[in-house]
C-alpha cells in the first residue's frame, strides 16, 4: 500500500486518470474526516488490488508528482493573474494626470468619478451650448475647463483606463504561457 500525507483523494484519482493509468485494480482510501475542520493532515492510501508491482508504484508516484507540478503551476498562474488584475484596478481607480488645461493636474478616477465623467460627457453631447465645465482636480481644487479641454480630459481618462487594461491583458497572456512556476513570479505590475 502506498501512503500519501496532505493529499486530496480526488486529486490523486484525477492524477491517475490524467496519466492514463488503469484504475480498475487500484483503490484510493482516505481517513479524511469530512466533519472536522481542524484536520491537520489527510492520509491517503493507494491499494493495488491484485498485488503491487514496482512498475505500477513508479507509474503512480510519477503521475502524482506530475499532477502536483501541473496543479501548482496552474494555481500559481491563477494567483498571479488575480494579483495583476487587482493591481490594474487599483491603478485605474487611483486616478491619472492630464494636461488638458495646458498645466498638469491630477484627477480622481474611482467608480464615482468614472460615472461623473460619463454623465458630463453625455451632457456635452446633448447640449452643444455648454461652453465651460467646472471639474475638481486632486491637486488644485475645482477648475473651469473649456468644452474642448473637458473633452480632452475625457479622452485622457479613457486612454488611462485602456492603457492599463491592455497592460494587464498583455501580462496575463505572458503568465498563462509560463511553463514553470519560477517564470510566473517574474511578472509584476
Amino acid at each position: 500500500m502506498l501512503e500519501y500525507t496532505n493529499k486530496n483523494p480526488q486529486k490523486i484519482v484525477d492524477a491517475l486518470h490524467d496519466a492514463g493509468i488503469d484504475t480498475s485494480n487500484i483503490a484510493v482510501l482516505s481517513d479524511l474526516d469530512f466533519f472536522s475542520k481542524q484536520s491537520i493532515a489527510t492520509h491517503v492510501w493507494i491499494q493495488i488490488k491484485d498485488g503491487s508491482t514496482q512498475d505500477i508504484i513508479e507509474q503512480i508516484n510519477t503521475a502524482i508528482e506530475n499532477y502536483d507540478i501541473k496543479y501548482s503551476l496552474q494555481n500559481a498562474k491563477e494567483v498571479k493573474i488575480l494579483e495583476l488584475n487587482t493591481a490594474c484596478n487599483q491603478t485605474i481607480l487611483g486616478g491619472f494626470v492630464s494636461d488638458c488645461t495646458d498645466e498638469e493636474h491630477f484627477y480622481k478616477f474611482d467608480m464615482e468619478y468614472q460615472g461623473n465623467f460619463a454623465q458630463q460627457g453625455v451632457m456635452l453631447s446633448l447640449d452643444p451650448t455648454i461652453a465651460t465645465v467646472i471639474w475638481p482636480t486632486s491637486d488644485s481644487g475645482v477648475l473651469p475647463h473649456s468644452r474642448e479641454e473637458f473633452i480632452q480630459l475625457c479622452k485622457d481618462a479613457q486612454d488611462w483606463k485602456a492603457t492599463n487594461i491592455y497592460r494587464y491583458f498583455g501580462l496575463k497572456a505572458h503568465v498563462e504561457a509560463c511553463t514553470e512556476i519560477s517564470q510566473v513570479s517574474e511578472f509584476v505590475w
